[in-house]
């Protein structure tokens, strides 16, 4: 069952402008999408720590300035990111995403109780040009500059339902 399906922000196809949510999204229970805007939330919060302050000053004064829309559902908002890509067990070919920032992807499994730090490696994520392949455990997230050639592999484990999920702002 090799699902991909993504959420969010996205240009309207038969008029101009972006609307604020996919159609798939606005079907969600609503529980569903509070989930999905509060991990958004988190991880972007992570993304802060990570990225130089001045990089960050960055994004948020192109948001202001351009009003871009990013995701919001249910009275709370994503700060940065307009749209989630999230797939069951995909690999994504060699690319190269027009991003306008950073881009973040990370690897869930379902299991029983939490992730451990020391798990198993379940995907790798590539950057051929760079000659880098980073191994992926559950829980794992990456933040990476999606105009660098990438992609990420098939599961290690064919018995292993592998959920990739991504977040992105398009440019």
């Amino acid at each position: 069952n090799n699902k991909y399906c993504i959420a969010g922000v996205q240009p309207n196809r038969a008029s101009t402008g972006v609307s604020s949510q996919t159609y798939h999204f606005s079907k969600m229970k609503t529980v569903h999408q509070d989930t999905i805007i509060d991990y958004i939330q988190k991880c972007e919060s992570l993304m802060k720590k990570y990225i130089p302050h001045e990089e960050v000053a960055v994004l948020y004064e192109a948001r202001d300035r351009l009003k871009f829309k990013t995701m919001f559902v249910n009275g709370y908002q994503s700060s940065l990111y307009g749209s989630i890509a999230s797939g069951v067990n995909v690999h994504l070919r060699i690319h190269t995403d027009l991003d306008f920032c950073y881009s973040l992807t990370t690897v869930l499994i379902r299991c029983k109780k939490s992730y451990k730090m020391d798990g198993t490696k379940i995907s790798y994520f590539n950057f051929p040009r760079l000659g880098v392949a980073t191994p992926l455990r559950p829980g794992d997230i990456l933040l990476f500059d999606a105009t660098e050639p990438h992609a990420i592999s098939s599961r290690c484990n064919k018995h292993l339902n592998v959920y990739c999920v991504s977040f992105y702002l398009k440019s």
